[in-house]
């Protein structure tokens, strides 16, 4: 009924409120959803995040919950995408930019959105620190060859900020370039593809 979803919908603005980072990930399909009603309660959980972190003089995690809108539609486009060559098993893409880095946006990986062990009862921080972040994707998108085609992405990983090897090779990693740089730690790989919700 609607004092229930009203009730569900203010636990998750204010989970997003807390933890933008992570939770944007598992409430994007809300906000771009192909169900109009849906699509709408997203809309609004993210704007009352927003507005709540305004409040709180969080600029920064303001601005990551503004720029992930477009970050999701680069990915959700991009697993729409059919190239022209139905046979094609890779494709280029033009790369992503944003009004903020890639790197300051937490990687979709379970390791990276799974609450740590124990962390609840000896930290304010209860998601894993040191995960590395994403630097970039490569221009060249795999086509893999499923029933579904999803879309293999490769992104190229930087340490954790907070680690001694980001400190070490703050200077070695070109952030405008799109192949794997002395500085990264190697690559993450994503697959997308498009689904109804």
């Amino acid at each position: 009924d609607q004092d229930t979803a009203t009730v569900v919908q203010a636990i998750l603005k204010r989970v997003l409120t807390k933890h933008p980072s992570h939770a944007m990930w598992e409430l994007a399909w809300l906000r771009h959803s192909a169900n109009s009603d849906r699509k709408q309660v997203g809309e609004e959980l993210f704007k009352g995040a927003q507005k709540n972190l305004h409040r709180m003089e969080n600029m920064k995690m303001h601005d990551l919950l503004v720029a992930s809108k477009g970050l999701f539609k680069f990915l959700i486009d991009l697993a729409k995408y059919q190239p022209k060559n139905a046979s094609a098993r890779s494709f280029n893409v033009r790369p992503w930019k944003g009004d903020v880095e890639l790197k300051e946006f937490v990687p979709p990986v379970q390791a990276a959105l799974s609450v740590s062990p124990g962390s609840l009862e000896r930290s304010r921080d209860v998601f894993p620190a040191f995960v590395p972040r994403m630097r970039a994707f490569c221009p060249t998108v795999q086509v893999m060859s499923s029933k579904a085609r999803p879309k293999k992405l490769t992104v190229f990983a930087l340490p954790p900020s907070n680690s001694r090897h980001q400190q070490h090779s703050a200077g070695m990693s070109s952030k405008g370039s799109y192949t794997l740089q002395p500085g990264d730690v190697g690559e993450m790989h994503f697959l997308v593809k498009q689904e109804a919700k």
